[in-house]
C-alpha cells in the first residue's frame, strides 16, 4: 500500500566519492518512491560513519521523529547500511519499527519490513554485510601478525603497517645497520588506515578514488604528503600477497 516515507541519504568520507552521493541518493529515493506510488513527505541527511549509533545521527534522529510524530509511516534509504553498518543496530532499528508500527525500507535491497519476509531478508542481509567487514578486517590482522612473528624485512622499504621495535621512524632499512635492527611490530596508526584501504578495495574501489577519499581527511603518514593511487596500489599489492602467504 502507498505510504508517507522519510527520505534518509547518508555519505561518510569514505563514501562521497564512489557513486553514493547525497545528490544521487536523493534522485533513487524519490524514483522509487514515485514508481511505488508512495509519497516521500521529508529528507534527512547525515555526513558521517554508519558505525555511529543511529540514533546519536542528527539526521536520522529526526527522521525518527518524524515518525513518532506520525508525520511518516516509515524511513526509506537506498541501502541497508545507510541505517547503520552494524548488525545489532539493524535489527534493533527492525525490532522498534515492529512494534510501533512503522516501517524500514530499503531500495537497493527491495525489502520492507511490513512484511515477514522483509523481517527475515533484513536480518539475513544485515549479518552478511558485518560478516563481510569483519572477515576483511580480520584477513588484515591475521597477515600483519603473521609478518610481525616472521620478523624479516623483504625490501628496503618498511612494509605498510610497521615499524621496528625502538625505531618507530625507520622506515628506510637499509639506513639501520644490522646489528640494531630490532623485530617488527606493528602501528597502529597505519594498520588502522590500511584495514581502511583494504576495506574499500573489498568494496570494488579502485585506487584513484581510494587515494581521493584518503585526501580528504589524512595525508600519507609516511611522506607527510598527499596519497597518489600508485602508493595506494602498492600497498594494497603487498597487503594480498600477505593474506595469500597467511
Amino acid at each position: 500500500m502507498p505510504m508517507k516515507l522519510a527520505g534518509y541519504v547518508r555519505v561518510s568520507t569514505d563514501e562521497q566519492a564512489d557513486g553514493l552521493s547525497l545528490e544521487t541518493q536523493e534522485a533513487r529515493l524519490r524514483a522509487y518512491c514515485m514508481a511505488h506510488g508512495h509519497k516521500m513527505v521529508s529528507l534527512y541527511t547525515d555526513v558521517i560513519s554508519g558505525k555511529s549509533a543511529p540514533r546519536s545521527r542528527p539526521g536520522f534522529g529526526a527522521a525518527l521523529a518524524a515518525v513518532d510524530g506520525d508525520e511518516a509511516d516509515g524511513v526509506v534509504a537506498l541501502r541497508l547500511d545507510r541505517f547503520s553498518r552494524s548488525t545489532r543496530d539493524t535489527l534493533q532499528l527492525a525490532e522498534a519499527a515492529q512494534k510501533s508500527g512503522w516501517h524500514l525500507v530499503s531500495v537497493n535491497e527491495m525489502l520492507d519490513t511490513s512484511s515477514a519476509q522483509g523481517r527475515f531478508t533484513l536480518t539475513i542481509l544485515a549479518a552478511l554485510a558485518q560478516l563481510e567487514r569483519e572477515q576483511v578486517s580480520e584477513r588484515t590482522k591475521v597477515a600483519l601478525n603473521h609478518l610481525a612473528r616472521e620478523g624479516r624485512v623483504r625490501s628496503r622499504y618498511m612494509p605498510f603497517g610497521f615499524r621496528m621495535h625502538g625505531l618507530p621512524d625507520a622506515i628506510d632499512v637499509a639506513s639501520v645497520p644490522k646489528a640494531k635492527r630490532t623485530k617488527l611490530v606493528v602501528h597502529a596508526g597505519e594498520t588502522a588506515l590500511l584495514e581502511r584501504i583494504m576495506e574499500l578495495t573489498h568494496g570494488g574501489i579502485g585506487a584513484v578514488l581510494i587515494a581521493r577519499n584518503l585526501n580528504r581527511d589524512t595525508v600519507n603518514p609516511r611522506t607527510g604528503n598527499s596519497w597518489t593511487a600508485g602508493t595506494v596500489a602498492s600497498i594494497v599489492k603487498t597487503a594480498r600477497r600477505r593474506e595469500r602467504l597467511t
